[in-house]
């Protein structure tokens, strides 16, 4: 089997991903988290709907007597300006996030692959190596089915 990720990433390096991420959020300390049902009932700004936002926004500009004196004009025209420098952010994070997911799909199942060839050989050997056994025992555990209860359709470990 063909590796296709091989590398090392030092504990310190981790510690400065996590500090370059955490800048990021004290660089935007606006963003806020929704609970599910805040998510639900917020209207929703779709692909199509962020030139119509930038649209309406130009048209407040251009014609600001049309719009009511209860309308907020300024706060209007930042959250269109927010809006378009949000969606730059998250275009980069996505792409940074698909590489991550993607890599650590690749490099997992290369890990995973190998760990099956070593439970295949500690399976073969786990009689004739002294101590052995033990680590067949705690790698066999991975393989444990669980047994189906048919009057409550749950599973049961065992």
């Amino acid at each position: 089997m063909e590796k296709n990720v091989s590398a090392v990433v030092t504990a310190e390096d981790v510690q400065k991903v996590i500090a370059y991420l955490q800048e990021a959020e004290r660089l935007l300390p606006f963003l806020i988290s929704l609970s599910i049902e805040e998510r639900q009932s917020l209207p929703k700004l779709g692909p199509k709907s962020v030139d119509f936002v930038g649209d309406a926004n130009e048209t407040v500009k251009a014609f600001p007597s049309i719009m009511p004196t209860t309308f907020d004009k300024p706060e209007f025209g930042k959250d269109s300006d927010l809006t378009k420098a949000l969606i730059t952010i998250k275009m980069n994070v996505d792409s940074f996030q698909q590489k991550l997911d993607d890599t650590l799909m690749e490099v997992g199942s290369e890990a995973m692959s190998s760990a099956l060839e070593v439970y295949a050989q500690v399976q073969l050997q786990k009689d004739t190596v002294p101590g052995l056994r033990s680590a067949y025992e705690k790698l066999k555990a991975r393989f444990v089915r669980g047994k189906y209860k048919k009057d409550k359709g749950s599973i049961i470990e065992g």
